[in-house]
């Protein structure tokens, strides 16, 4: 509410408001092209999306090269004292990159919602789970096994519980594909991947 009330003051003084938000990598090269619009730079956006794109297609293709996809479960939170586990939604932005990165993504199977049961969770049995972690949020892989109930998992049976930074990966912006290269390499740790440019 806040943001929005920020913004509406903005506008009644008559300064130009912009917000971009976007739902999907596409969408994140559209938002930087309108900015570079916006600001008169509009080559240079152009440029940058052009070798994004080059780049997130790239590690793409290198970890579809790699055949089957493990089911991935990417961690946004988890709440100790409900149990509550929070998870990618539907269609989302992290949903697919960790899609673009190499997993069957898990999600919560639902674009509104963002909390999946512990039930569903063990029912689609992750083969990796992936901890999205930054300065507020820093499981640990063993905090994850000694979970109730999270043993019978594939990817906690088998110690394939990873860690990668988040910042990169569900912020869209100019990093993706850092962040890409990151969740790739935790998802897949043998691929290869073209240098990056």
């Amino acid at each position: 509410q806040e943001v929005a009330d920020a913004i509406t003051q903005l506008r009644s003084l008559e300064i130009p408001v912009l917000v971009v938000y976007a739902p999907s990598v596409e969408g994140v090269y559209a938002d930087i092209e309108l900015i570079g619009t916006v600001t008169g730079t509009s080559d240079a956006a152009v440029a940058l999306t052009t070798a994004m794109r080059t780049e997130i297609d790239a590690i793409s293709a290198a970890v579809a090269a790699m055949g089957t996809r493990p089911r991935v479960f990417y961690e946004i939170g988890y709440d100790a004292t409900t149990g509550a586990i929070f998870a990618p939604a539907a269609d989302s932005f992290v949903a697919e990159m960790v899609t673009l990165a190499g997993g069957d993504t898990i999600t919560t199977g639902d674009a509104d919602t963002y909390e999946i049961a512990l039930e569903e969770l063990i029912e689609q049995d992750p083969e990796v789970i992936v901890l999205g972690v930054n300065s507020f949020y820093q499981p640990s892989p063993e905090q994850v096994a000694a979970r109730p109930g999270w043993n019978v998992m594939t990817a906690v049976a088998n110690d394939d519980v990873r860690t990668v930074r988040d910042i990169e990966i569900n912020r869209p912006g100019p990093r993706l594909p850092v962040g890409l290269r990151n969740l790739a390499t935790t998802i897949r740790p043998d691929v290869t991947l073209p240098a990056a440019r």
